[in-house]
This record gives structure tokens, C-alpha cells and sequence, in this order.
């Protein structure tokens, strides 16, 4: 999955829907003013609205889109004053149009909820809301108006909150998405180095300590010092087998997280929510449109039905699929939806509306827009044919696309979401398996080479020991330096600052060589390397020794550097080749990093001799100055 892409899509396609549906909010909220407004228009009621409308609908669009988010952290509290203080102002000032300044409310109530922490946002929230009936008290409105009020109100802010919620949740976890791949990386990198610690460590400094005493005792015992020389060589063999098990643990893939089937409350709280508002304003206003007992039977019992489908069809099942039987109680929805209709008259023209809503969560795309479309025909068709003007019929025609874009995004803020987090998961998968293979890598080459080293010069320790060679009280004193130094490398395994240094490979390489009893040349380290290069290079010396003792019974083996241009050559030559060297993934991991740093590896065999060679491009540092780490 292409979560970046993904993700980029959804994020876009989830902003121009909130753009949308904000427009036609207040496309609605500007035609209803002709059928709310009571009085004739004068020129400061227009130059009012004129400065109210626009005002509001920014104010809005920069509380909701989360283009604006920055400035919502700086301004948001005294912009959200702003725009509540211009929602009371209209509904003081423009007395003849108070459903409207209502609305206006309702707006800056969502504004609250997403730009304040809780609990003032719902503090700021549940004033907004008691505001409705002060403001219907003040203009002596009945106790069914502050009804129509207050849902107005609600259905505003809950269907603005879900849609901007929907957006900011997208782009939150698109923003998110290099932070989760750096975490995830991290946690393999900290338990490598806890793994190579609880298996390595202890063994590490027992063998430095053991050095230590062996060359403590060598004069007075030399059977005491041959004992602990026995010790050490069982020792390094068992840290050597573990850190190549280790290795080999880390290059098979970690197991995929559990799937998230949680349910996301504050989205399912707000489709029911949504949902129980459209469905009891429709079934009020059914009621006192055309009352009767049929109509309060129709009403009430098509009304739970259809509430109860809603929300049915537009919660996100915990499996991710449709849910069971989603065709019939779909068809049954349809049927609650239209057939009331000639009962209740208009009143019942928002169930239309939540089926199209239904529809866009439930069928695909090229099926559910053309049948979204032909509902807001239908609903033209009918309040055309009960005599209002062409003014309302275009009034139905934006409301009803308008609440099925909002119904369908209040359902998809938690699909959207879980999809997200799904595909997450997996990027954090991808690279936490990425991570590993390049940590056994590292595992290959930093450990175990170092390990393989400390066992070569204990056994040669025990051989000089045996023919009582002066030269084993150096060996000992250089088992013990690599002892430790291998210690240091599991504590400080990638942690920033740490690593290998060209310059102690190279003289390890020296003692480790001359130990072993070969000639040849080992070149002093070119000055001034970049430290990325110089941590590569330092690898690629440590791995290509480890395989001369390794893969040779080699008498002669030089290291050589040789700068042309802005180009550094290292080469490391061996003779008495008897194993075949790279067919492991010692060879593979050094040329791939090598290549990582622009350069090139090969390998060349004749004869008996083995030649690698490590080209890479290198521009000497400025005396002072410091290099990144790799």
C-alpha cells in the first residue's frame, strides 16, 4: 500500500469537501432567509448581512481547514471571540432574520469545540447553546421555535465538528507518518542493543577480565594462564555463535501488530448524534405540519425504523465490511424515506436526504453519486409540485446534497481513519523490516567481525604460550583492548557519536596481522576523511581481515589507500586463499554499503590470491571541521 499517496489523496479530497459543504451550508443558510425574515428588507439589514455572511464563513473556513492550523494555535481564541461575538451581534441586530443569526451560533459553536481544550470547549459550547433559548425568550418566540432553534443549532455544529474533524484526523496522520517510521526504527535499534547486551555484555567484560588475570599469573603460572587462555578461546566462540544467531534472528521479518478493530467513540457519537437530530426535527415537524393520530403513528414509528438504519448503515463495522444484509435493510430504508411523503408533505424531506447519505457510505462511488443526484431531483420534484417557488426547490436541491456529503463524511471520519492507521501500520512494518535487515548488518560486521578477531589472537595466544613466546604477555594485553572495545561498541551500538574509526581498524588490522604471522604493507589513514566515509571504510577493513583469517591460510596481506583526484582507493590483498570468500553476506553487505555512500566494491580472485577493492568519492574536510554520522 502506497501510504503516502494515500494518505496525500485523502487529505485533498477530504479539504475540498469541507470547502464544499461550507459553501452550501451558507448557500442554505442566505435561502432561508427569505421564508424566516419578518419585515420588509431596509438598507442597514442588507449592509449588515453583507458584513456578517462573509465574515463568519472565513472566520470558519479558518477554524475548520487544517491549512490554518498554526494560526489556530497563535489566534485561534481571540478569532473564535471574533466570530461569536459577529453570531450575537446578527442576533441582536438583525431581529428579522433570528433562524438565521441562529445559525450563525451554531457555527461558532463547532469553532469552540475544535479550537479550545477541553472542558472549555464545551463550556464555550454549552453557552452557545443556552444562548438560543435567552435569545428566543428575548424575542418571545414559543417553546416549538427555540425547539427549531436549538436543532438548528446542533445539526450546524455536530455535522461542521465531524467534517473538520475528518480532515484535521487525515492530515494528523499523514503529518505523523515519518515520526511513526523514526520511532518504529528506533525501537529495533534500542532492542538490538538490549539483545546484544543481555547476551554479549557480560561475556565481553568476563573475557576482558580474564585476559587481565591470565597475563596477571603468566610468570608465577604459566598453567594457570594457559587455563584461563582455554576459557577465553570457549568463551569468544560462544559470543561469536550468538551474535551470528542474533544476526540471523534480525534479518527474518517482525511480526505484524495486531489489527486495531477498536471502534472510534467520538465518531460514532457524532453520526448518532447527527442522525437522532435530523431524524426527531423531521418527525417533530411531521407532527405539527399535518397533526393527527395517522401522522403521529407514521411519524414516530417510521421515524425510530429509519433512525435505527441509519445508524446501522453508517457506523464503521469493527471487521471493515458492509454489514450483514446491508441490500434489504437499504431497500427498507428507501421505502421509510419516500412513502410518508404524501402524509407528512414536506416535513419528512430530510429522511431523503440521510438516505442519500446512506448511499454514498454503502455503494460505489459510480453508483452512489448518480443516486445521490437523482434523490435531490426527487426531492425537487416534490416541493415543486406542492406549489413553492423555484427559489426553495433550488433551497432542497443544495440541502439535500449538502447533508448527504455531511452524513457520508460524519461516517467516513472513522473509516478514513482506521484505513490510515491501518496503512501506518504497515509502513511502520515495512521499515521496522527494513531496520532489521540492515541491523544484522551491522550485527555481521561490527560484531561478530571483532569477535572473530579477539578468537584468533586468543588461539594464537595459547600457541605462543605453548613454545613460551614472549610475545603472548602483547597478545593478552591486545584480547583485552578488544574486549573491551567490542563492550563499548554493543553500549554505544547506533547511538549518535558512535561507531568505528578508521583509524583503530587499521591498527587493529596491524596487530591482528602481525600476529598472525603475515607480511605485508598496512598504509597509514588518509587525513581528514568525512566521518560517514571514515565509519565505512573502518567496516570494510574490520569485515575484509575477518575474512583473510577467515576464508586464507595467507602468509602475506597488505591494506593499501590511494587517493586520485577526488577518488579513495582502499584495497586489501591476500594470498593462500582456501575458502571462497563472499559467499556469505559479509561481501554483499559491505558493497551495499559502500554503494550507499556513492562509491563501489569488487572483489577479484587468481590463483590463490584475493583482492577487494573499495573505490569511494572523497573531498578531504577542511582542517576543523566536522563530518555527519552515518
Amino acid at each position: 500500500m502506497t501510504e503516502d499517496f494515500e494518505g496525500l489523496r485523502a487529505e485533498r479530497q477530504a479539504s475540498w469537501i469541507l470547502v464544499g459543504l461550507l459553501v452550501s451550508s451558507f448557500y442554505r443558510r442566505i435561502l432561508e432567509l427569505p421564508g424566516t425574515i419578518d419585515g420588509p428588507l431596509d438598507r442597514n439589514f442588507v449592509l449588515n448581512l453583507a458584513a456578517a455572511v462573509p465574515t463568519v464563513f472565513v472566520l470558519q473556513l479558518v477554524h475548520s481547514h487544517p491549512r490554518f492550523r498554526e494560526f489556530r494555535r497563535s489566534y485561534g481564541p481571540w478569532s473564535l471571540a471574533a466570530q461569536l461575538a459577529i453570531a450575537l451581534a446578527a442576533a441582536l441586530l438583525l431581529s428579522s432574520a433570528q433562524f438565521f443569526a441562529a445559525g450563525l451560533i451554531g457555527y461558532g459553536a463547532a469553532s469552540a469545540v475544535l479550537i479550545l481544550r477541553r472542558p472549555w470547549s464545551w463550556l464555550v459550547y454549552a453557552l452557545a447553546t443556552a444562548s438560543i433559548p435567552a435569545l428566543c425568550r428575548y424575542y418571545d418566540q414559543s417553546a416549538l421555535d427555540t425547539f427549531w432553534w436549538i436543532n438548528n443549532l446542533l445539526i450546524t455544529s455536530t455535522g461542521l465538528v465531524g467534517i473538520s474533524m475528518l480532515v484535521e484526523s487525515i492530515a494528523g496522520l499523514h503529518r505523523t507518518r515519518t515520526e511513526l517510521v523514526r520511532l518504529a526504527v528506533a525501537a529495533e535499534a534500542q532492542q538490538l542493543r538490549d539483545d546484544l547486551r543481555h547476551e554479549l555484555k557480560a561475556r565481553l567484560v568476563a573475557l576482558s577480565d580474564l585476559a587481565d588475570e591470565a597475563r596477571r599469573v603468566l610468570a608465577a603460572s604459566p598453567a594457570a594462564a594457559r587455563e584461563q587462555l582455554s576459557q577465553i578461546i570457549l568463551s569468544a566462540r560462544t559470543a561469536l555463535s550468538d551474535a551470528r544467531d542474533i544476526a540471523g534472528d534480525y534479518r527474518r521479518p517482525p511480526a505484524p501488530e495486531p489489527e486495531d478493530r477498536t471502534r472510534p467513540r467520538t465518531a460514532n457519537l457524532l453520526v448518532i448524534i447527527h442522525s437522532s437530530l435530523v431524524t426527531g426535527y423531521d418527525v417533530v415537524y411531521a407532527i405539527v405540519h399535518r397533526p393527527g393520530p395517522l401522522v403521529l403513528v407514521v411519524a414516530i414509528g417510521a421515524g425510530a425504523v429509519s433512525l435505527a438504519l441509519m445508524i446501522r448503515h453508517l457506523l464503521p463495522p469493527a471487521n471493515g465490511v458492509r454489514p450483514r444484509g446491508w441490500g434489504a435493510t437499504l431497500a427498507l430504508q428507501a421505502v421509510l424515506a419516500f412513502a410518508p411523503l404524501p402524509l407528512t408533505g414536506i416535513a419528512w424531506i430530510g429522511m431523503p436526504m440521510m438516505l442519500a447519505a446512506t448511499m454514498l457510505v454503502l455503494l460505489p462511488v459510480r453508483i452512489a453519486l448518480p443516486a445521490m443526484l437523482l434523490i435531490a431531483v426527487a426531492d425537487c420534484a416534490f416541493v415543486f409540485s406542492l406549489g413553492d417557488s423555484l427559489a426553495l426547490v433550488s433551497y432542497y436541491f443544495v440541502a439535500t446534497i449538502g447533508f448527504a456529503l455531511t452524513g457520508y463524511c460524519l461516517a467516513e471520519f472513522a473509516r478514513v481513519a482506521r484505513r490510515l492507521r491501518a496503512a501506518h501500520a504497515e509502513l511502520a512494518w515495512m521499515a521496522r523490516t527494513q531496520e532489521r535487515v540492515r541491523l544484522a548488518k551491522d550485527v555481521h560486521d561490527l560484531v561478530s567481525s571483532g569477535l572473530a578477531a579477539l578468537l584468533l589472537k586468543a588461539e594464537l595466544a595459547r600457541t605462543q604460550l605453548a613454545t613460551a613466546d614472549p610475545g603472548v604477555v602483547g597478545e593478552l594485553d591486545e584480547i583485552a583492548a578488544l574486549a573491551r572495545r567490542s563492550a563499548r561498541l554493543i553500549d554505544e551500538f547506533h547511538l549518535p557519536g558512535s561507531g568505528l574509526t578508521l583509524a583503530e581498524e587499521v591498527a587493529s588490522a596491524r596487530s591482528i596481522l602481525r600476529s598472525a604471522g603475515m607480511s605485508g604493507t598496512v598504509d597509514t589513514v588518509p587525513d581528514r576523511l568525512p566521518t560517514g566515509l571514515d565509519h565505512v571504510l573502518a567496516v570494510v577493513v574490520r569485515e575484509a581481515i575477518a575474512n583473510v583469517l577467515r576464508h586464507s591460510d595467507a602468509r602475506h596481506c597488505s591494506v593499501r589507500f590511494e587517493r586520485c583526484h577526488e577518488l579513495l582507493q582502499l584495497t586489501v590483498t591476500n594470498d593462500g586463499l582456501t575458502g571462497v570468500p563472499g559467499a556469505g553476506t559479509g561481501v554483499a553487505n559491505l558493497r551495499s554499503r559502500v554503494e550507499a555512500v556513492g562509491g563501489s566494491l569488487t572483489t577479484e580472485r587468481s590463483a590463490e590470491v584475493f583482492r577487494l577493492t573499495a573505490v569511494v568519492p572523497s573531498v578531504p574536510e577542511p582542517a576543523g571541521s566536522a563530518g555527519g554520522i552515518l
